[in-house]
């Protein structure tokens, strides 16, 4: 490396590793930093997969148990007591915000 002593190539390495742990900081205390809507929306992708799962799973058994003219009522029913239930939270929110 023509003009480059060790010297400066040293240094110029050491700030690039401190530039690069600050950087590094700083994305991580941004990503775990405490936020309300992520907490909301990290629950509510819980409650779809824990959902998915047990729709799936009472599908099969009643398919299993019942045959499959059971299939559209229950899904219907599910359906029905999801709505109830998210209705159920948006009420509750609304009388604790308003």
């Amino acid at each position: 490396m023509a003009g480059y002593s060790d010297n400066n190539l040293e240094l110029k390495t050491q700030d690039y590793e401190c530039d690069v742990k600050e950087r590094a900081r700083g994305r991580t205390e941004w990503n775990t930093a405490f936020s309300p809507q992520t907490d909301v929306l990290g629950l509510a992708q819980t409650c779809q997969q824990v959902a998915s799962v047990a729709g799936i799973i009472a599908g099969v058994v009643a398919t299993q148990l019942f045959g499959l003219e059971v299939a559209f009522p229950l899904v219907a029913s599910l359906y029905g007591l999801s709505f109830l239930g998210a209705l159920g939270l948006w009420l509750k929110s609304r009388r604790s915000s308003g």
